[in-house]
């Protein structure tokens, strides 16, 4: 198929056993793995069946982990932001999962993000009591979200840092 000549190629390999022997060497690790991610794409719009079933399962298994989250947080209505570099980058996978949530729960409302997850993580935190949010080092409820000499971007350090109840600085 198309995309296995793509990985093939883009691996220097000749066979399954050679890519399965590149896999699992030491110095393989996430980010050679993710590297082979664009790849899906000419293939998919070349209608390829192997990139076809790979999205589908891609598509299976992040409206998996989307509607467990949903279970877990027992909702009933809400809006779901579909977020992520797959997600943003192949449309045939998030509609997947789209199709897929809402079939399981058709009272989701599937939204382009607003902002970052970390952006999104400090704005849950600051909308808590003002308990947890003393308790996490934020002097008000919106001080992180009012910075009037300059825009404020939360970034993954601030969310740590609201995560180990320690001050922002």
């Amino acid at each position: 198929t198309a995309v296995t000549q793509a990985v093939f190629a883009a691996l220097g390999v000749q066979s399954v056993g050679e890519i399965i022997t590149w896999l699992y060497a030491p110095a393989t690790g996430k980010k050679e793995v993710a590297a082979l991610a664009p790849l899906l794409l000419p293939a998919l719009e070349g209608e390829d069946e192997a990139a076809l079933g790979i999205a589908r399962a891609a598509a299976e298994e992040l409206a998996l982990l989307a509607c467990t989250a949903w279970q877990n947080l027992k909702l009933e209505r809400g809006e779901l932001a579909l977020t992520g570099s797959i997600l943003q980058r192949y449309p045939r996978i998030r509609q997947g999962v789209a199709e897929r949530c809402l079939a399981r729960y058709p009272h989701m409302e599937i939204i382009d993000p607003r902002g970052s997850a970390a952006w999104g993580a400090a704005r849950r935190a600051s909308l808590t009591d003002s308990s947890t949010a003393a308790r996490c080092g934020i002097r008000s409820r919106n001080r992180i979200w009012q910075a009037p000499s300059r825009r404020m971007f939360v970034s993954m350090l601030d969310v740590r840092f609201i995560f180990e109840k320690r001050p922002i600085q």
